[in-house]
């Protein structure tokens, strides 16, 4: 995290940022049972996470698809584009069942603290780059998340200006 924020003028990475961007771990357990069809199908549905990063424990049996991006870009959560002012993206992905093998997969999200606030670093914005997001309560960002679908990247429209 320390790497990426110096890419955006963030000098020390205190408590402070540690807390708003990666001040909470969550783990899920993920099985994705065998699917005769698998193309008729998703186990999870296209979207961007909305963490800051999600790091990937995966078998080999795969099924992860990640749409291109622009090479030599990072890939993260929605949380870090926010923060960015989307100078980094975060990138839409699904998953598709398998139709010999059932597929597990442990993502780690990190993410801001309870009561932590989603917008552009002030650092970002220190040179009058106009911001492209505005100030959310992470709650509300993640109640925007969890209370519909998956969309693609539609999520991160909720924090735009």
């Amino acid at each position: 995290m320390e790497v990426l924020l110096k890419g955006l003028n963030v000098e020390e990475f205190d408590e402070e940022k540690e807390s708003l961007l990666t001040g909470a771990c969550t783990l899920s357990l993920n099985h994705y049972s065998i699917c005769p069809n698998p193309e008729l199908s998703y186990g999870v549905g296209p979207h961007s996470d909305i963490s800051s990063i999600t790091i990937l424990l995966q078998d080999d049996v795969g099924g992860l698809y990640v749409r291109a991006t622009r090479a030599g870009q990072w890939i993260l959560g929605d949380k870090l584009q926010i923060a960015s002012n989307d100078r980094y993206k975060s990138i839409e992905h699904c998953v598709i069942p398998n139709a010999a093998k059932n597929r597990v997969s442990v993502p780690i999200f990190a993410s801001p603290k309870a009561g932590g606030v989603v917008g552009p670093l002030p650092e970002v914005l220190k040179n009058g780059e106009k911001p492209i997001y505005k100030d959310v309560p992470w709650s509300d960002y993640m109640k925007h998340f969890y209370s519909k679908g998956h969309d693609g990247k539609k999520t991160i429209e909720f924090g735009k200006i």
